[in-house]
């Protein structure tokens, strides 16, 4: 999981999961994923944020709080 971030035509891309999670089962690693989204919004508001996940973190649940935030979602 990685943010993408730009300003002034110059882009940049954060990573803020790199590792696969411990915990088995699917919502563990979408209830990981809100809540890093959580800590690091207050960070970038205002700012243009596009979400990079991989497709396996594209279910409603987590596209719809990206949706929340005024974040914008892509998937690989």
């Amino acid at each position: 999981m990685a943010l993408s971030i730009s300003a002034n035509m110059k882009h940049a891309a954060i990573p803020l999961l790199s590792r696969l999670m411990r915990v088995s089962g699917n919502s563990s690693k979408l209830d990981a994923a809100k809540v890093l989204l959580r800590v690091i919004a207050p960070v970038f508001a205002g700012k243009q944020v596009i979400t990079l996940v991989d497709s396996w973190f594209m279910k409603w649940p987590y596209i719809q709080y990206v949706l929340h935030l005024a974040f914008r979602q892509s998937a690989r």
